[in-house]
């Protein structure tokens, strides 16, 4: 109930936009970063507004509000609105109600996610000085328009935090949610329950005075009682400390000082609940955007600057000026007990001594590139790059019983062994998925300024400027950035990359033949492949900053540091929470302290082992995701590269340029009709004409060769880079230990996981020597009939190898070195400073690779490529898989019997009660639909296991999503959903059952209909028949 009258029925879907002037900044600001970032070549910020060009002001603000067309009102025609009279405009216009997070960020789901990534993404935009483009202006112009929206920016999002401050005193209506209690059937007020409901809120003398003013000379009758609601429009008087900033104990006082039967305690616990959540969340997030982006805009002394006043007195402000920032620790303070708030200290000691040790013990390092740009060590990074925030002194995640988690719920005093045993897994568990789905594009954000291509390059090759090797550099550096940062990579280079393939065919001196166009085009891809996967290599000789080597350091250290970070963050909220000095019976759930201690001890060891693993499993995605990425990818792709490169080579032939070097020999003269050289109904380059046309058939018809993806693991495995890897990120037994025992229902045998790792790394060897091609490889010993987690595995164990020839190519190199100093020669041998690229040359023992691949310290036995090991592999492989069908048959048969056994009036949805309709049709009316509309969308989002305002209102905003942002929420929440249940197909049919059921609803009432069977005894003795 958080909240509920401030943000009223808006859910995750949906926010707030303030009161009056307020809404009108937010969209202000939302309007310069959705232009700011179409005019840098970006669609990341209300991608759907316009599918052909950019939205004007009026078609923006409508789309972000979900308007229909025939609901739309003019509000200016200005490209550029001056920000202050635009604002009134919209207050005049009374468009400052709510709008839909999803639909300026297509993958908010929430407004403090909003904020966060809406800051991330203006970060990066506003780093930019150049490379911004206007259909008509253009040069000083453009530059002069450039910086007032970065202006513009600035001061809306400083007006929307001081408006979202102020709303936490604006909102706090403390009896807005007081519980009576009626009797009498139906015509009295019971005073003594109604006091026992609010424990702590005013005496029942006070409200027997209430009532009695409230009903005084008026008949009592059921509608009278229902509408009574004392005291609901009292608002605190809000007094100011001389800094301007609240002051609580004097509000409370002040506030108190007419109203005898009010407590100060339940008052205060009221404001507490009422900044809370994401109100609290918000401002945090706005605070920390404006802290990163303001300097960025106006300069490392143009900071936000306190000054002393009233702060809730209008001011005067400037994007670059004074700015009275509010402090938000102190506006919370009072809120909380004194035992929270050394809770809090506690947390955030042990935090930090936690996350220091870690990084010794993983011996994680601060990358060159960081220290040389002021980040000098990894605790800087921590609150620089990846942004850790202390705990607050009100955060639930230190809430006893909480495991360190924002969740309510936890561990009870009436928790069993069993119960508590749980507890810690699920406190376990917690760390290992929410790390391993955690969005790495957060983090690689902060790393940008120290890895990001420089692009001034790129105007170079753009008006044709012949930059040489500079230009390829910029390439090969935007290649590595598409490779490594994904789509927060910079936009748009498949054209320079074609144009820079195309640098390296040199024509004939005499006219080419077909075959020798056709091995022009193919010599020069693959010149350019050879380039990228030297680049890849990062051999210092060729590439003295190691370019692709240090980006690849810098992605692994910051995912290290933000792995660390949250789970220091959990040990330390684990202390502190289960500290029985701490611990405060007035204010914390009851709790057996003994079990709460020894829990969090036994969780706190659990995450402190898994942390490596995690950190491991991630660089293994991340490597896993280059691969991806460098085949056909999102932000590079090798298939589109070549394809424009084919395209752009054809386009270079076909040319008048190309065609006139070659002359017709002397004596050879065609005359062709409508053709005019000079005046002369002659073509005297037909003979090279007609080449290249029948050339140009040819190549439309056979595309560029790619590499294998396998190949390209192999040459990435052997990148400098990889020596930052932790240990066990290409380890293959860490992969099978992790993510293939993750999807086998049973361990496994020791002994048939060694023939497994062996048996696969032996194929890849051949593979790579160019013995055997990928269509032959054989799947049928792996244990898991799961063809993408095969692929994987394979790609893993590519590198793995290609990290092997590495470490034995630089071992024999060091010791050469000592005898010969040629590796120092400016003429250093191509297999010195180049990696090997498939197919490479035989070895001589390839049972002593597969021993290195797996770090074993004995050679592999022929034994195991026997025919008895064969045989007895082969029906081992066939018993797991069969077992692994067999128990996930089981556990949908389990949850199925309990199901059909569930009362289907758990399910049963009822006929939406008025009261549903007259809280939520105003707000779902005003979001675009009919009244007629609304009605059916409130029925469909009815649902008897869950009628808080809160549910139904994010069920509602979630009809006006744009599509594609629906989809994507659904396959989040889909996917959550199934992840509580024992199997994928258990979860499909408990959610085929509540579609029967509630036939018609949303898929937010499917979701909470189908929950609870997750949790169904998993003891329960299956069904004898399939």
């Amino acid at each position: 109930m958080r909240l509920k009258y401030f943000l009223a029925v808006l859910g995750f879907a949906v926010m707030a936009a303030g009161y009056s002037l307020p809404g009108a900044y937010e969209r202000m600001l939302y309007y310069n970063a959705y232009k700011l970032d179409k005019m840098a070549g970006g669609s990341k910020i209300a991608s759907g507004c316009s599918k052909s060009g950019i939205c004007n002001f009026d078609d923006f603000i409508h789309f972000i509000e979900g308007r229909k067309p025939g609901k739309v009102v003019a509000i200016t025609p200005n490209e550029f609105p001056a920000i202050k009279q635009t604002a009134q405009r919209l207050q005049d216009l009374g468009k400052t109600g709510p709008v839909l997070v999803g639909r300026i960020m297509n993958d908010a789901q929430s407004y403090p996610d909003l904020l966060k990534k809406l800051g991330q993404r203006l970060e990066g935009l506003l780093t930019k000085s150049s490379g911004f483009e206007h259909k008509t202006l253009k040069g000083a112009e453009l530059d002069k328009e450039v910086a007032n929206i970065k202006s513009n920016i600035i001061e809306s999002m400083k007006r929307v935090f001081d408006a979202r401050f102020r709303a936490t005193i604006d909102s706090f209506r403390p009896y807005e949610i007081f519980k009576v209690v009626i009797a009498d059937g139906g015509k009295g007020i019971d005073f003594t329950a109604t006091v026992e409901a609010n424990e702590g809120s005013i005496t029942e003398q006070k409200l027997q005075e209430i009532w009695e003013g409230y009903v005084k000379e008026r008949p009592v009758t059921e509608a009278l009682v229902k509408e009574f609601k004392p005291l609901a429009d009292y608002k605190p008087v809000i007094q100011e400390k001389a800094s301007g900033f609240v002051d609580l104990d004097a509000t409370f006082s002040e506030s108190l000082k007419d109203i005898s039967g009010m407590t100060k305690k339940w008052l205060r616990g009221r404001y507490k609940e009422n900044i809370a959540g994401n109100h609290q969340e918000n401002l945090r997030e706005l605070e920390g955007a404006i802290q990163k982006i303001e300097p960025l805009v106006c300069g490392p002394s143009g900071g936000a600057k306190r000054e002393v006043g009233g702060f809730l007195a209008k001011r005067m402000m400037t994007p670059c000026g004074p700015w009275d920032v509010p402090e938000l620790d102190e506006y919370l303070k009072g809120t909380t007990t004194p035992k929270q708030a050394l809770r809090a200290q506690r947390a955030n000691s042990v935090s930090l001594q936690e996350f220091e040790a870690s990084v010794v013990q993983g011996e994680h390092k601060v990358p060159k590139t960081w220290a040389e740009k002021g980040i000098k060590t990894l605790k800087d990074a921590r609150t620089k790059l990846v942004g850790h925030q202390p705990f607050e002194l009100s955060s639930p995640r230190l809430r006893p019983g909480n495991g360190g988690r924002a969740t309510t719920g936890g561990l009870g005093k009436a928790a069993s062994f069993a119960g508590a045993a749980l507890w810690v897994k699920d406190v376990t568990q917690a760390f290992v998925e929410n790390m391993t789905a955690l969005d790495r594009a957060a983090t690689l954000t902060s790393i940008i300024p120290f890895v990001g291509c420089v692009l001034s390059t790129a105007a170079a090759v753009q008006n044709n400027v012949n930059t040489g090797l500079i230009v390829l550099d910029a390439v090969l550096c935007n290649i590595a950035d598409a490779l490594l940062l994904g789509p927060l990579a910079p936009f748009g280079f498949i054209l320079h990359l074609a144009r820079a393939v195309i640098h390296f065919f040199i024509g004939p001196p005499g006219p080419p033949t077909m075959e020798e166009i056709i091995e022009g085009r193919n010599t020069a891809w693959d010149k350019f492949l050879a380039d990228c996967f030297s680049y890849i290599y990062s051999h210092e000789f060729s590439y003295p900053d190691q370019s692709f080597a240090s980006k690849l350091e810098s992605a692994f250290a910051i995912d290290a540091v933000a792995v660390l970070t949250d789970a220091a963050d959990r040990i330390g909220a684990l202390n502190a929470s289960s500290s029985a000095d701490l611990y405060d019976a007035d204010a914390d759930p009851e709790m057996d302290l003994e079990d709460l201690e020894m829990g969090s001890q036994e969780a706190i060891g659990k995450i402190r082992a898994e942390r490596g693993n995690v950190i491991a499993r991630r660089q293994r995605q991340y490597l896993l995701g280059i691969l991806d990425e460098f085949v056909n990818g999102t932000a590079f792709s090798l298939t589109a590269a070549a394809s424009e490169a084919s395209s752009q080579f054809i386009e270079l032939i076909n040319s008048e340029e190309f065609i006139k070097k070659y002359r017709n020999p002397e004596g050879t003269i065609v005359i062709k009709q409508g053709y005019i050289d000079g005046g002369h109904k002659t073509d005297r380059y037909s003979i090279m004409r007609k080449t290249v046309k029948k050339t140009t058939k040819h190549l439309q018809s056979r595309p560029l060769p790619l590499p294998q993806t396998l190949d390209v693991a192999f040459v990435l495995g052997q990148s400098k880079g990889m020596k930052f890897a932790q240990r066990d990120t290409l380890s293959l037994y860490s992969f099978f230990n992790v993510e293939i025992t993750e999807a086998l229902t049973e361990p496994t045998d020791p002994l048939f996981r060694y023939w497994v790792l062996v048996r696969h790394t032996l194929q890849l060897i051949k593979l790579i020597q160019g013995r055997i091609k990928e269509n032959e490889l054989d799947g049928s010993f792996f244990p898991v009939e799961d063809a993408e987690l095969l692929r994987r595995f394979r790609l893993l164990i590519a590198m793995r190898l290609g990290k092997l020839y590495e470490d034995v190519k630089v071992e024999a190199l060091d010791e050469r070195s000592r005898s010969s100093r040629f590796i120092l020669s400016p003429t250093a041998p191509p297999i010195i400073i180049n990696p090997y690229i498939p197919p490479i040359p035989e070895h001589p023992n390839n049972a002593l690779l597969v021993s290195l691949a797996l770090g074993l310290t004995t050679a592999v036995n022929d034994y195991v490529f026997s025919k008895e090991v064969t045989e007895c592999l082969e029906k081992e492989t066939f018993t797991i898989r069969a077992k692994n069908l067999r128990a996930i048959q089981q556990q949908f048969q389990k949850v199925q019997q309990v199901i059909k056994k569930l009362p289907k009036k758990i399910y049963a949805s009822p006929t939406t009660p008025s009261q549903l309709l007259e809280n939520h049709k105003p707000a779902c009316v005003e979001l675009g639909p009919s009244a007629e509309e609304c009605t059916t969308i409130i029925e469909g989002c009815y649902s008897a296991d869950n009628t808080t305002d809160e549910f139904v209102g994010n069920c509602i905003r979630s009809v006006v999503l744009p599509p594609e942002s629906a989809r994507k929420r659904i396959a989040v929440q889909y996917r959550e959903l199934c992840n509580t249940f024992q199997s994928m197909q258990a979860c499909g049919y408990a959610l085929a059952n509540c579609i029967k059921i509630h036939t018609g609803s949303r898929w937010e009432v499917l979701a909470e209909c189908a929950a609870p069977a997750a949790h169904v005894n998993a003891t329960a003795t299956p069904p004898t028949t399939s």
